[in-house]
C-alpha cells in the first residue's frame, strides 16, 4: 500500500518522538543513572599523563586510583604494578604571595609529585556498566529503521550545521568518524 508524503511525514515524526520519550525514559532509570555516576569518577588525564599511562600500561582503557577504585566496588589485584603519573600539588597562597604573583586565586600549583592509578584490567569485583548496556546492538533489524534513518540523515544534511554521508571504512570495529575539516559525519 502507497503512503502519501504527509503520512510519511506524520509518521516520521511519531518515529523521533517515541524515540525520544524511550531515551528521555532511559535517562530516567536507575541503571543509566548509576552508569553516569560510575564514568563521572574517571578523571580526564592531560596529555603528559595519557601519554605516561600509555607507555607504562599500552592496554590501558579505565584508569582510576586505589580510593577510587574502591568507591566503584573494584579492588586492585596482589602484585599488580601501579602506573605512575603526574600529579599537581596544590597550596593554598597567603595575602604575600597572592600579591607576589599577582593574582587573586586563593590556590596554586607549586609543583607535581608522582602517584600511582591502576586500570581495570588490574582489578576485580563488581562489573562496570558500558554504554553498549544501554544499546540494543541489532536495532537494525527493526522492520522500520531503515526509512527512519533515511529521514534523520535527510533531515541532518538539509537543515544542519554538519553532513552525513556512508562510505567504506577500512579500520576493524571501527563504524564511523568526524572529519572536522569538512564538518562530515562519516558511516
Amino acid at each position: 500500500m502507497a503512503r502519501t508524503k504527509a503520512e510519511i511525514k506524520a509518521w516520521e515524526h511519531e518515529m523521533a518522538q517515541r524515540a525520544t520519550e524511550q531515551l528521555s525514559a532511559l535517562a530516567d532509570t536507575q541503571k543509566f543513572k548509576q552508569y553516569l555516576r560510575q564514568n563521572a569518577a574517571f578523571h580526564g588525564y592531560s596529555v603528559r599523563n595519557v601519554l605516561l599511562i600509555n607507555m607504562q600500561h599500552p592496554n590501558a582503557t579505565r584508569v582510576a586510583g586505589f580510593k577510587q577504585w574502591d568507591k566503584l566496588g573494584r579492588h586492585i589485584r596482589k602484585g599488580e604494578h601501579a602506573i605512575k603519573i603526574t600529579m599537581p600539588i596544590v597550596k593554598r597562597l597567603t595575602p604575600e604571595e597572592q600579591v607576589k604573583y599577582k593574582t587573586t586565586a586563593e590556590r596554586a600549583i607549586v609543583g607535581y609529585r608522582y602517584g600511582s592509578v591502576f586500570d581495570v584490567s588490574q582489578t576485580n569485583g563488581k562489573a562496570l556498566l558500558s554504554a553498549t548496556d544501554f544499546i540494543k546492538e541489532r536495532l537494525g533489524d527493526h522492520q522500520n529503521v531503515e526509512r527512519l534513518y533515511h529521514a534523520v540523515v535527510d533531515a541532518i544534511n538539509t537543515e544542519g550545521h554538519v553532513k552525513v554521508s556512508e562510505a567504506p571504512i577500512d579500520e576493524p570495529g571501527v563504524r564511523g568518524f568526524f572529519r572536522p575539516s569538512t564538518q562530515e559525519i562519516v558511516i
